[in-house]
């Protein structure tokens, strides 16, 4: 195994890379740009599975403890500062998750408003339009 200042090194560098990732994720949300969100959502993930690396886990914390007390003490703060940094990135996940989850609802109200139908209906698993679907109204786009 690793010593414990490059496993909190690359450790480190993921928690940056996620951080930023979340960033880039706030931007795209806040314009609309589907083609960054898939992106992010994507590199989210590949993030998430590095950070759920063994060496991540309670190996780390073991193996910091067998550590002399100079070098211990300066892990542990290390340690500690990064788990601090993915308690403000859960936080910036939930704020996105939010956001994402109210520009869904608009979404939904908007094309509910427009077809005069509930859009649990309107579509397939496909995300194509169901055509058995019972008119609740007429569309405004068609009138």
């Amino acid at each position: 195994m690793s010593h414990p200042l490059k496993i909190l090194a690359r450790f480190k560098l993921h928690i940056e890379a996620m951080d930023e990732t979340l960033s880039q994720e706030r931007r795209a949300l806040e314009t609309r740009d589907v083609e960054v969100l898939t992106d992010c959502s994507n590199e989210k993930l590949r993030l998430c599975q590095a950070l759920a690396a063994p060496e991540f886990s309670e190996s780390l914390a073991t193996s910091i403890q067998e550590l002399e007390d100079d070098e211990r003490t300066e892990c542990e703060l290390q340690h500690t500062n990064l788990l601090a940094q993915l308690t403000q990135i859960r936080d910036s996940n939930l704020v996105n998750g939010k956001i994402l989850n109210r520009s869904q609802n608009s979404v939904r109200e908007i094309l509910h408003l427009l077809s005069g139908r509930s859009l649990d209906g309107l579509y397939g698993e496909s995300g194509q339009p169901n055509s058995d679907t019972e008119a609740g109204g007429e569309s405004i786009a068609r009138v």
